[in-house]
């Protein structure tokens, strides 16, 4: 398992190629452009990697960070089925071009310091496949862990387990030992929710205990994505009168504390971490309906800045 943290002593990294620089570029004189630029083009986040050949841009990503002395935030997306033919529907077309896509990506990376952050959903939507979608998706997450741990020697690979309050610990932690945890830096909280950050420590913590008492695996890191819990999780009577898509850009929701390393030896938090876009769309419903998911609108960005 990777620590790149000795050989980042400036912190995260920031680039300008990101949906939200775009925006920006072409839009210079919107009248949201100065809140945007400042609120959200101003913080470093994840660069996302849904397979395919990422080879040149991921070395350019790493290189740019590393010459920086920066930590260069990488999310992999690509599993087969990911999002279970939701608004993020897609990925690898099986186990073999799923294995050719964390080969890619492990071998862009190479020797560079990174935190990767390893299949969003990838765990939590485990219920909803096949008994044999499952092994093999299990066996999937433990092929990306072992090689990432490799041919990454400076990456730090954090394995989702999705937002707090939804998951049973015990449940997530079973998952996280049969995906191959111990050979990973950790695991990554909240990727693209509103769980407030008490609350994704608090499990956190219950996690690394069940990860020791029950199956000895010691040492286990976790970030956090705090890109959208400003204001915490979605009320009980929003969630009620969206039950199938509360989570998708949900109104009041609000930028949360901009991301920083921590290195929390008594805790076990590595970094809080904006892993999703501020901006970019989850599908098209929510404060500003009929934006696909991956798109960034200026709207999203000022209702995440206004919190409303």
């Amino acid at each position: 398992m990777g620590n790149p943290y000795p050989l980042v002593t400036k912190g995260l990294y920031l680039d300008n190629q990101r949906p939200v620089d775009t925006w920006l570029t072409n839009n210079p004189r919107h009248p949201s452009a100065p809140a945007v630029r400042a609120s959200i083009a101003a913080v470093p986040q994840a660069r996302w990697s849904g397979g395919g050949d990422v080879t040149q841009w991921i070395k350019d990503y790493v290189s740019a960070a590393s010459a920086a002395k920066q930590l260069p935030v990488i999310t992999q997306y690509a599993l087969p089925e990911r999002d279970l033919g939701g608004y993020a529907a897609g990925g690898a077309a099986g186990f073999a071009e799923y294995q050719q896509d964390v080969e890619i990506l492990a071998r862009a990376i190479g020797s560079a310091p990174a935190a990767l952050i390893l299949e969003p959903d990838g765990l939590i939507h485990l219920p909803g496949l096949a008994p044999l979608g499952q092994v093999e998706r299990y066996s999937l997450l433990c092929y990306a862990i072992a090689r990432f741990a490799r041919l990454c020697p400076q990456t730090a690979t954090y394995l989702d387990v999705g937002e707090a309050p939804d998951q049973d610990p015990a449940t997530i932690a079973l998952a996280l030992v049969r995906a191959g945890v111990a050979s990973a830096r950790g695991f990554a909280i909240n990727t693209s929710n509103f769980s407030n950050l008490e609350t994704c420590n608090a499990y956190a913590t219950v996690i690394r205990q069940l990860l020791q008492a029950r199956y000895g695996v010691l040492g286990v890191r976790y970030v956090v994505d705090t890109s959208r819990n400003g204001a915490g999780r979605p009320s009980p009577a929003y969630i009620a009168a969206h039950p199938s898509d509360w989570w998708c850009n949900p109104v009041g929701a609000r930028l949360g504390q901009r991301p920083r390393i921590i290195i929390d030896a008594t805790t076990g938090c590595d970094a809080l971490l904006w892993i999703k876009a501020p901006g970019v769309s989850d599908g098209p419903t929510g404060v500003v309906p009929g934006i696909d998911n991956g798109i960034f609108d200026p709207r999203l960005a000022v209702a995440l800045i206004n919190g409303r």
